[in-house]
């Protein structure tokens, strides 16, 4: 060991294509790998813009759209491997190497490189009328995602689309995603019933898998969409002035998140579910008192 670099008994040397012997040219290193931070690293800086318009006719119903970009630079981030070695010319000074020219170190530090830019579209809308001597409603909030892209560089070309795909940094690009809701209040009764939606979107292609190595039974891509309901009761009680006690539950069918391969790898946090789009609890049923000192 030297440095950082394992040397074999035939340093320096391959096996030839076909008379099997040792030729010189790449010899088998482990170097060291330099991660963290750098005293050097900035903030990132962005520059957003939006644009919108509300529809409201009535008291009864109103609608909103509103249009945005968000273009973010010197975004602090961190190359894998596979990228620093595809993109070699840019990044020679991250391959640091000995006086004789062998390799013994990588730095893979968090550095102010990249440029990302998302854009989208955020829509809702929101009735409401009479019932049973009540009063109902119903809202959706959403938000569909036009672009989102990157590059590792300023002077490097964008990269494909990330609309729908699995990235390892930054905001998860999913196509759509929503929460809706209905609800109904009788004098000091009042219930909801809640939906959040996160659609489907492809997920990594681990290594053994991309190079044909791996073939897992019944392997899929695509990461099928999350949907959840929630529901609440809430009663405010005469009795005691400012009290109301709630009582509700959480993914009332108690779905399980969709199965993503990446995290069953050891690149994630998680195990076969997202962290950025679902979570692993199941149903479970809360209760609450609240009391307003006015």
């Amino acid at each position: 060991m030297f440095n950082g670099v394992t040397e074999s008994p035939y340093a320096g040397q391959v096996p030839g294509p076909e008379s099997g012997r040792y030729q010189a040219g790449c010899e088998s290193i482990t170097p060291n790998t330099l991660t963290g931070g750098k005293t050097m690293l900035g903030p990132e800086t962005a520059k957003q813009a939006n644009t919108g318009v509300v529809f409201k006719p009535s008291t009864r119903f109103s609608a909103n759209l509103d249009l945005w970009e968000v273009r973010k630079e010197n975004a602090i981030d961190t190359f894998t491997l596979a990228t620093l070695l595809a993109n070699y010319e840019l990044f020679k000074g991250n391959f640091i190497r000995a006086a004789a020219g062998a390799l013994v170190q990588i730095d893979q530090r968090w550095v102010n490189a990249g440029t990302r830019i998302t854009r989208g579209i955020d829509a809702g809308a929101r009735t409401n009328g009479k019932a049973w001597d009540g009063v109902w409603s119903a809202g959706i909030d959403g938000a569909y995602l036009l672009e989102k892209k990157s590059r590792a560089t300023g002077n490097t070309p964008f990269g494909a689309s990330e609309v729908g795909r699995f990235t390892f940094t930054g905001d998860l690009g999913l196509k759509w995603k929503h929460t809706a809701t209905v609800a109904f209040k009788k004098g000091d009764w009042s219930t909801a019933l809640y939906n959040a939606y996160r659609a489907g979107y492809k997920d990594q292609v681990l290594p053994g898998v991309a190079n044909g190595l791996v073939t897992p039974a019944n392997y899929q891509q695509k990461v099928d969409p999350y949907s959840i309901l929630h529901a609440s009761i809430s009663y405010r009680y005469s009795g005691i002035r400012h009290l109301t006690l709630s009582a509700g539950v959480k993914n009332i069918f108690d779905q399980d998140p969709p199965f993503a391969i990446t995290y069953d790898s050891n690149t994630g946090a998680g195990s076969a579910w997202k962290p950025r789009v679902a979570g692993p609890r199941g149903r479970s049923i809360n209760l609450f008192a609240s009391y307003k000192f006015l």
